[in-house]
């Protein structure tokens, strides 16, 4: 018995002050990890919006060689898939005065963020390519 109690009286838990100092130590570097991981996200995100782009705006030069017209209708794009869950795509047509051209825009979801591809090469915002 007495072996026992000596065993047990030698092992001890962690104090309450280091509990709570190991919590905010994980709380400080979550707080500094979380921002750098979302930027990363969004960088990448943009990244696949605008490889989307570019693929759509193949097949629209696709579409224009059988149809000698652009879809305005990405779903008019047989070999073009028009769904991303961070991006809303869309077809317009450009502003007047240039023939033959289609503007496709990509939104993100949270609204903060648009991409633009014009059939004639022009890519807005001009920073963001």
């Amino acid at each position: 018995m007495n072996v026992r109690a000596s065993v047990r009286a030698s092992i001890r838990g962690f104090s309450l002050l280091e509990l709570l100092i190991a919590t905010a130590i994980i709380a400080l570097l979550a707080t500094l990890a979380v921002p750098a991981f979302q930027s990363q996200a969004t960088t990448a995100h943009r990244a696949a919006a605008k490889l989307h782009l570019t693929d759509l705006m193949s097949a629209q030069h696709r579409h224009r060689l059988r149809h000698q017209t652009y879809a305005l209708d990405l779903g008019e794009l047989a070999d073009a898939d028009a769904d991303d869950e961070h991006y809303a795509y869309a077809a317009h047509k450009c502003p007047p005065g240039i023939k033959l051209c289609v503007r496709l825009v990509a939104t993100a979801q949270s609204g903060d963020d648009t991409l633009t591809l014009e059939s004639n090469g022009r890519r807005l915002p001009p920073g963001a390519w």
